[in-house]
């Protein structure tokens, strides 16, 4: 008698359970935006080889991506390469996704596309940016806990040196949440000292009882994300072998990116059906094979998936 009033019981707990889930709406899912900056400099007296190739690639590895989610996405490309710039634009125009693309490189319409993505962007979306080429900063060495290195820094945006603060700022004004993807040199510059995921060895020099101290004044700007090739004192390199930045090899990897069939694979920071930011930021910084740069990301104390599927 009791074993059946027991299971007459669970009958009924399962049922309503049962009745709540499909009583439930499922959760909207926002919309993808994308855009991918690359410039190689070409013509200049540092030209780069393999930046363009990295924007190309990230912006259609996210896509892929966002394809493979079922979610509305954008992907705008921003890249100039003289003669290579045609051959990327047929493997995009070819590649089945939703992209635009433009070879205006200059910092004004860099600043239109950001208010671009500010304006088609809302709550819940999740927005991912991109730079790859140079970048410069005053700082050569590692700053006190709490130094904003953003000001210090900037990315070569054409021929006009942008701080890497007012690229930021701009971001920051976009709705949604925000990932920032950056290989160039002193990229770290976006990870500012203060708010920086405290990873590796960059603190263990101080004491504890002060850099907590330090850390509970700072207010984190949980809705962007940051991932950069380097620290923001360090040079961000790039290799004939790999023909990318070590920084986004790394960052393919992650994502699962096979650039020779223009096809998804099983990504090195797939776990449990989802990619997530936290995933992938720890797979770049022990296989970006290049010790002389020292990946760094900052963000909300809480992860974010990426892509789920």
């Amino acid at each position: 008698m009791r074993k059946s009033i027991l299971l007459i019981l669970f009958a009924i707990i399962l049922i309503s359970l049962c009745s709540c889930e499909l009583s439930m709406e499922k959760p909207k899912q926002g919309k993808v935006h994308i855009l991918v900056y690359g410039n190689d400099y070409s013509g200049t007296s540092s030209p780069l080889s393999y930046t363009v190739n990295d924007a190309v690639q990230v912006g259609r590895v996210l896509s892929k991506l966002s394809v493979k989610q079922n979610c509305e996405y954008e992907t705008f490309f921003i890249y100039g390469s003289s003669l290579e710039s045609i051959k990327y634009d047929k493997i995009i125009t070819n590649d089945g996704i939703n992209a635009t693309i433009y070879h205006d490189l200059s910092w004004p319409f860099l600043q239109k596309m950001l208010a671009k993505l500010k304006d088609s962007s809302e709550e819940g979306d999740l927005v991912f940016t991109f730079f790859s080429g140079h970048g410069r900063s005053s700082i050569t060495k590692q700053v006190p806990y709490g130094t904003d290195t953003s000001k210090k820094g900037v990315f070569c945006v054409s021929d006009t040196d942008v701080s890497v603060s007012d690229i930021s700022d701009l971001i920051e004004d976009i709705p949604g949440t925000k990932v920032v993807f950056s290989d160039f040199c002193f990229s770290g510059s976006f990870v500012q000292a203060g708010y920086v995921s405290v990873t590796g060895n960059e603190y263990s020099s101080m004491d504890a009882t002060k850099l907590f101290g330090l850390r509970s004044k700072i207010c984190e700007k949980s809705s962007t994300f940051y991932l950069s090739a380097s620290r923001y004192y360090q040079l961000s390199r790039e290799h004939e072998s790999i023909k990318h930045g070590y920084f986004t090899k790394a960052l393919l990897e992650a994502f699962g990116w096979d650039e020779d069939k223009g096809e998804l694979v099983l990504g090195k920071a797939y776990k449990d059906g989802k990619i997530t930011f936290f995933d992938v930021a720890n797979y770049i910084v022990n296989n970006d094979n290049e010790s002389r740069q020292n990946p760094m990301f900052s963000g909300g104390s809480n992860d974010i998936i990426l892509f789920s599927f």
